[in-house]
């Protein structure tokens, strides 16, 4: 927090932006963040996005603590949205997640606004409302406990190891690490729709017969388990195995080694889709809820044998993404569904 020091009758550091604050150059600085939704054939509502900031296009100088001093906006109504700051570095790299309200489809002019400033937001910092239609949301950016930015739980590590993730940090689930959801059980239990979410990065040199096909989550009931597979050909899958109505659902997707890929499943109570960074590669029919059950925690990186890798976004929201959805978010987290343009 800046401290008040009077000079030349003015107070500076004080908690307002007033007329000293500009005469000593903390004026406010703006900025807008344009999206590329040319692609899209559906309007994007309550998105959340990433927006980057770096030294290059962000003057760091005009923040001292972001969860007070950033307000971001629509522009066409001057409403104040919310964000989260999920990473903060005032020399390098900073992600910020903002919920916007819609993009319109085939757009590559919507835009929102930003102003940085002493004070200048006014309780936009809320991660909750950023993620509130998500269930679980992990950014695996902390190595003591792991919260939830949508506000519902607390994930423990055990043990503890961060590693570059494909967001900021991811956590590497080497060596039988783990992460625990305490009190998980209300998770995908008797849900007839979801969206599950996570980045994925395998450390194995090679791949082949004798690779381990380890768990990545565990939970009894909704989940058998969702896990690494090798195909007939020695390729690695990611698969995820469900019972729904009764009856064990599988659906998987090839997955490089040493090499980041984003993978969601969707679920939306008629079909069973998977989808690798952005495009849709597989889909099956699937008719009816997620078993339901009982179980007190869910946890992800056990199983009966470790997973050499790193994990990171992971996500569970309880509705089916659309495809453009989920190509807005891959395209958001690998920064080219943003930019930054000058005033």
């Amino acid at each position: 927090m800046r401290s008040a020091l009077a000079v030349c009758g003015c107070l500076v550091g004080a908690s307002s932006l007033t007329g000293c604050d500009l005469a000593f150059g903390l004026e406010p600085k703006s900025y807008d963040f344009v999206f590329d939704n040319a692609a899209s054939q559906i309007d994007l509502v309550d998105v959340p996005v990433l927006v980057t900031l770096d030294p290059s296009t962000f003057a760091y100088g005009a923040v001292d603590d972001p969860a007070t001093d950033l307000r971001f906006a629509d522009p066409s109504t001057g409403t104040e949205l919310p964000y989260e700051v999920s990473r903060w570095a005032p020399d390098g790299i900073s992600d910020v997640w903002v919920r916007v309200p819609r993009i319109a489809q085939g757009s590559t002019t919507d835009h929102i606004a930003l102003t940085a400033g002493p004070n200048i937001g006014t309780g936009g910092a809320i991660p909750s409302e950023v993620w509130r239609d998500h269930e679980l949301v992990l950014h695996l950016e902390h190595n003591d406990q792991i919260p939830d930015a949508s506000g519902h739980y607390v994930g423990v590590p055990v043990p503890a190891t961060l590693a570059a993730g494909a967001v900021g940090t991811g956590f590497e689930l080497a060596d039988g690490a783990e992460v625990e959801i305490p009190d998980g059980h209300a998770l995908l239990n008797g849900w007839p729709r979801f969206t599950f979410e996570l980045w994925i990065h395998p450390n194995y040199a090679t791949i082949s017969s004798t690779t381990p096909e380890p768990t990545l989550v565990t939970r009894s009931g909704p989940i058998a388990h969702c896990g690494l597979q090798l195909s007939a050909t020695n390729r690695l899958e990611l698969a995820l195995f469900l019972s729904i109505a009764g009856t064990t659902k599988s659906l998987a997707t090839e997955i490089p080694t040493r090499a980041w890929s984003y993978v969601v499943f969707v679920a939306d109570g008629q079909r069973l889709s998977v989808y690798n960074n952005g495009v849709l590669v597989d889909s099956m029919a699937s008719t009816g809820a997620l078993a339901a059950t009982e179980v007190s925690s869910d946890y992800f990186g056990i199983g009966g044998q470790p997973f050499d890798g790193i994990v990171d976004e992971v996500r569970i929201s309880a509705a089916e993404r659309s495809p453009d959805w989920i190509r807005a978010q891959y395209r958001s987290m690998t920064r080219t569904f943003v930019r930054a343009a000058s005033r």
